[in-house]
């Protein structure tokens, strides 16, 4: 019996086989197993996880159980796994033992189960008497080590542990010993630290106007009276060394301090304006664009979009200078012989260019608000002489005033005339004609009247939805004879269809899909097999029920021309 560490997961693998032959065979029926507790009835079911066919091995089964005290496991216990559901080739195999475990305390490492330490020698334990214990314990000897304490101690008399002076670690080593009393030296040697009452050094490497610093006996201090021969005043030195102090020590480090903030708070600023910029392979892409752009030939002069505004707003507006098909000419008025003649700056040599009806815009050269408006009478090219057929009397145009020139209504480029789309529609008369008979053909308002309502009363008599693209309807009556449709109804009631299963398949016995609840129920009926079955050879073949089962569906008949196969689909009549 497998011994399972409590809390841990079991993993256990069974066979199952089909009874007629042996062969390893598929546990199918939903399949469960339960866990049981010794003598105890109930089922343990949580945590526990089959897999039928695993590895998609037929018959090869897989449970895993995880022994957890949440699941219902307890140290000690034995356990026995159970199919509680599932059947083998349709036959239950309910109740079959497929495992048997016991359960153990767990364990810390694999192989070495925990241990709750009662007493020792006797002696009950607490939860301290051991392990905190033991650790305080390694603590303090891990910190006596051979660094630490000498491995033989050098006692003196008394038993106090004895210092040998000659034996000093890092004897050089500088000690502060401000807070020890030595009490005698005995024999001090050169020691060029300590000779500041050596007053014979001092007067014999004293400079000769030493005498000068005035150097008090009582004190030992220097009255600085000038330095580098400039006298010196009380505030000379105080103050001033006072004020770098200030500086040094709460100015500077505030204007510091100040300054880093402003440092601070630009970096940051300008870390998120970079983050923002496009990459190196972006600004190359984009110069590469605008570079296209400009052109080879780019002048800031002319191509600029300050150059290309400054050539004035009519060019800007109309698409770089492009004038409307309509406008003739644009110019200005040359000489003026009175309000109706004048010629023009700029204009066609040809006579008639600007043929009668065309309008005549003129704008005040000094009010460009003030227009007048006329038509053409006349042109002649030679002398671009323009004659309006009257006056427009709005203001008295002079030379300099601009003219432009707009075909009249009706001339090539502009809409049509009236006269235009007449013409138009006589040479059309044809096809109006041919329109005019159709339509003459068509039914009255009464006739359309009538159609609807046949139509409306034959959407009545139509099914309002189709099943597969026809109409779903139930037959009532055969001939007008309602006996035999339901005659027919019962007949065709008991027609059985079924199909061929994997099992006993031969000329004369057949194992089937058909659900049969006595045995020999169907003898003596006949099968036929469908005309686009599987097996060519039984395609309409038919024969006799001899004698049936319940288990499998299985059919006995009269002998086929060849055996069935899985699949194949019949009736029974």
């Amino acid at each position: 019996m497998r011994r399972v560490p409590f809390g841990s997961s079991h993993y256990f693998k069974f066979t199952t086989r089909n009874f007629s032959t042996g062969a390893p065979y598929t546990l199918a029926g939903t399949p469960v197993i339960s866990v049981y507790e010794e003598n105890n009835l109930t089922q343990i079911t949580a945590g526990v996880t089959l897999t039928a066919d695993y590895d998609s091995v037929t018959g090869l089964n897989s449970v895993a159980v995880v022994a957890s005290g949440a699941n219902g496991y307890e140290v000690g216990k034995t356990y026995a796994a159970v199919i509680t559901t599932g059947t083998v080739n349709s036959v239950s195999v309910v109740g079959e033992v497929v495992d048997q475990f016991e359960v153990v305390p767990a364990e810390n490492t694999a192989g070495y189960p925990l241990m709750d330490v009662y007493s020792v020698g006797g002696t009950t334990q607490t939860a301290n008497d051991n392990g905190a214990d033991i650790n305080a314990i390694l603590v303090d000897t891990n910190s006596l080590n051979d660094t630490k304490i000498p491995q033989t101690l050098n006692l003196t008399a008394s038993g106090n542990i004895g210092i040998d002076w000659a034996n000093v670690e890092n004897p050089t080593t500088a000690v502060d010993l401000s807070a020890t009393d030595i009490q005698l030296c005995d024999t001090v040697t050169t020691n060029t630290d300590m000779r500041g009452t050596d007053s014979a050094l001092l007067a014999a490497s004293a400079p000769t106007n030493f005498g000068d610093l005035s150097i008090t006996a009582t004190t030992g201090r220097v009255d600085v009276a000038s330095v580098a021969g400039t006298a010196q005043t009380a505030n000379d030195n105080g103050a001033d060394i006072n004020a770098i102090l200030t500086d040094t020590g709460t100015s500077i480090p505030a204007t510091l301090s100040t300054i880093a903030g402003y440092i601070d708070t630009e970096v940051v600023s300008i870390k998120s304006v970079t983050d923002n910029l496009p990459d190196s392979g972006a600004l190359t892409t984009l110069i590469t664009h605008l570079t296209d752009i400009k052109g080879a030939t780019f002048s800031g002069a002319t191509d600029s979009l300050e150059a290309i505004r400054n050539r004035g707003d009519a060019a800007w507006t109309t698409g770089a200078g492009g004038t409307p098909p309509q406008l003739l000419q644009s110019t200005t008025i040359a000489t003026l012989a009175s309000q109706t003649n004048f010629t023009l700056t700029a204009g066609s040599a040809d006579d008639g260019a600007y043929p009668a009806g065309s309008i005549v815009v003129v704008t005040d050269q000094t009010t460009s608000t003030q227009k007048a408006v006329g038509s053409v009478s006349s042109y002649t090219g030679g002398t671009k002489t323009v004659v309006l057929s009257a006056d427009p009397g709005v203001f008295t145009m002079a030379v300099g005033d601009t003219v432009e020139i707009i075909a009249a209504l009706g001339s090539a480029g502009s809409g049509p005339t009236a006269v235009q789309i007449r013409q138009e529609i006589d040479t059309n008369s044809t096809q109006l004609a041919a329109i005019k008979a159709v339509t003459d053909n068509m039914p009255d308002s009464g006739a359309f009247t009538t159609i609807i309502s046949n139509i409306t009363d034959i959407q009545s008599r139509i099914p309002a939805a189709l099943v597969g693209g026809r109409i779903d309807a139930n037959a009532s009556a055969i001939n007008n004879n309602n006996t035999a449709i339901l005659n027919l109804e019962k007949s065709a009631g008991t027609i059985i269809r079924g199909a061929a299963q994997t099992g006993t398949l031969s000329t004369t016995e057949m194992t089937t899909d058909i659900t049969i609840s006595v045995a020999d129920q169907l003898k003596g009926r006949v099968i036929i097999f469908d005309s686009d079955t599987s097996t060519a050879a039984l395609r309409n073949q038919a024969t006799d029920i001899t004698a049936c089962v319940v288990s499998g569906g299985k059919l006995t008949f009269t002998a086929l021309t060849t055996a069935p196969s899985n699949g194949d689909t019949f009736v029974v009549v």
